[in-house]
């Protein structure tokens, strides 16, 4: 089969690899399309979010694709050949604290991350937690059940109502998703934060009340002029960028929330004393989504969410070097998605 096999930094190699077998519990799914996540553009570039890499490996935790064969004892997992699935990238080892308590998405078995999207083949682990796909929704927009499924998780942690104030720091994918997972809870009002006009008239269309640009404003002056000088209820970081932190804590009204679902690069300053003495506020972070794929699903079936407007790049399996190099600061790109 064709698949991209990453061997370091900028050597992403289009290869002919060996079709993987299909052992007791897995299955072998065959690809339609894969999306390109920030963490695969960061490591694509030289960097380790999360540290202990390997290579060569082939990369993609964003995908979706059809049964292709499924291995001894698997069929117990109620698929069958030609259904269309996807699968969280996390695969719990089940016997951890944190999995014996359900929060299987913050299993201690580092291992048990699920890869291999950017290929024509995929297989998918005994302990892979697999989900059904409506075979009416494309599937260039079907690749992003995973990092809509983030959104929609963090917007559900948040708790969010009718009468709150919401601002989302960050428009890329996952910023994207959480406006509009947000927009279906009815909420007082949405306000957008990017440094990209384009991205930010992308949010107005979809359905934010306000959006506001940092490099053109002063946002947290903005905020809390539409709020009567109170503060927005919630503030939702998806930059990564340390300085949004610290507009979240400054627009945040007192007792607000300050939701954080991004991977920084640099260690955030923030003072303290706004969380405890001065502001009371309640500081939340966010990791991958669990029990969010389901609700994701039957969201993007019944056409609730606006995927296609976030695909904004498409290319094939041997172009991925130009793939990896779509998303820049003077052009729009929310999300890219390899095609086998």
């Amino acid at each position: 089969m064709k698949a991209i096999v990453a061997y370091g930094a900028k050597d992403y190699r289009f290869c002919e690899v060996d079709t993987p077998k299909v052992g007791e519990g897995e299955i072998l799914i065959k690809i339609e399309a894969a999306g390109i996540c920030a963490s695969d553009r960061a490591v694509y570039m030289g960097g380790d979010p999360w540290g202990g890499i390997e290579s060569p490996r082939v990369p993609g935790h964003e995908f979706v694709g059809t049964v292709e064969e499924i291995g001894p004892g698997a069929e117990k997992k109620g698929f069958v050949r030609g259904d269309r699935v996807t699968a969280e990238c996390i695969m719990p080892c089940g016997k951890c604290y944190y999995c014996k308590k359900g929060l299987y998405h913050l299993c201690d078995d580092e291992n048990g991350f699920l890869e291999g999207g950017f290929a024509e083949y995929m297989l998918l682990p005994k302990n892979a937690l697999i989900h059904k796909v409506s075979k009416d929704i494309p599937a260039v927009e079907a690749a992003l059940c995973e990092p809509l499924s983030c959104s929609a998780y963090a917007v559900n942690q948040t708790g969010m109502g009718m009468e709150d104030t919401v601002v989302i720091s960050g428009l890329g994918a996952i910023g994207m998703g959480m406006l509009q997972f947000a927009l279906l809870r009815n909420p007082k009002r949405v306000i957008g934060i990017d440094t990209n006009d384009a991205l930010c008239e992308i949010a107005k269309k979809l359905g934010a009340a306000e959006v506001l640009n940092p490099m053109k404003e002063d946002v947290t002056k903005r905020i809390m002029e539409l709020t009567d000088g109170v503060g927005c209820d919630i503030y939702m970081e998806a930059t990564g960028n340390p300085a949004s932190v610290e507009t979240g804590m400054n627009c945040l009204r007192k007792q607000g929330m300050l939701f954080i679902y991004s991977v920084f690069k640099k260690k955030a300053e923030i003072d303290l004393n706004q969380i405890s003495e001065f502001k009371e506020l309640r500081v939340i972070g966010g990791h991958l989504s669990p029990g969010a794929f389901p609700y994701t699903i039957d969201c993007l079936e019944k056409g609730k969410i606006n995927a296609k407007v976030m695909v904004t790049d498409i290319f094939a399996l041997n172009e991925i070097d130009e793939a990896m190099s779509a998303k820049k600061p003077d052009r729009v790109s929310i999300k890219t998605v390899l095609v086998p």
